[in-house]
């Protein structure tokens, strides 16, 4: 398989790229800060690009020379976020808000328009598109509105490229909840995370891998928005 991934350099990301690396598939994928987790993509194969996701013609530019490079791909996944709490600035928040549009649904919507050929003519099966949403999309926080309300519009367009480009490609959402927490979180916030979590526990990026497997296995899903969160949207 050939498998394009959206912010592949850290970690939910880099744990997708790890993944297809290790079961021997071809992994495309692009970031925007070097990380050491870079190198050691790139020393295993992965075909890694520095891309800022805001430049929205730097990444047009990059997924048209993907899919000169790679003519048949089995995988889009779009992972790059961006996220931090909105500030009380309205005017400065604007930038932010911009920012998480074209991250969560200009970027997406345009890889998806650039591959759908490449993603059809997916030579050992059909080709599938996952996006990673959030939790969040459906029950936003309003500490986060305006990342939520990109993710879910990222959420709405995937239920719309599900019908368009079937029945040869299938398009389908993983909404995660609590992963890892950041080193930034404090320890107030961690424990408060748990307390909402009915499984009390942070899931790593295992479930994320696994749910990604699953969708790629079960070849009569489409249109689902699947939630791994040990519970918190509860």
């Amino acid at each position: 398989m050939i498998v394009v991934i959206t912010g592949a350099g850290r970690r939910l990301g880099y744990e997708l790229a790890s993944h297809f690396l290790s079961a021997g598939h071809t992994v495309v994928g692009c970031y925007r800060t070097h990380y050491t987790e870079v190198d050691d993509l790139r020393q295993r194969g992965a075909d890694l690009t520095q891309v800022e996701l805001t430049d929205l013609e730097a990444v047009d530019s990059w997924i048209q020379g993907v899919v000169t490079r790679y003519p048949h791909i089995s995988l889009l996944l779009h992972n790059a976020s961006a996220f931090r709490p909105v500030g009380d600035d309205p005017k400065a928040e604007l930038k932010a808000f911009a920012e998480y549009f074209q991250v969560h649904m200009q970027v997406p919507f345009l890889l998806n328009e650039r591959c759908a050929d490449a993603l059809r003519a997916c030579p050992d099966s059909k080709g599938n598109i996952i996006h990673i949403t959030d939790i969040f999309t459906d029950r936003p926080s309003p500490r986060f509105r305006t990342y939520c309300a990109t993710k879910a519009g990222l959420g709405n367009m995937s239920h719309a490229y599900a019908r368009l480009l079937a029945p040869e490609i299938r398009v389908n959402t993983i909404q995660p909840g609590p992963l890892e927490f950041l080193p930034e979180h404090s320890e107030e916030a961690r424990v408060q995370v748990l307390q909402e979590t009915p499984l009390q526990r942070m899931g790593g990026f295992g479930p994320v891998v696994q749910t990604v497997d699953y969708i790629l296995a079960n070849d009569y899903l489409t249109g689902a928005s699947i939630p791994v969160d040990g519970g918190r949207s509860l």
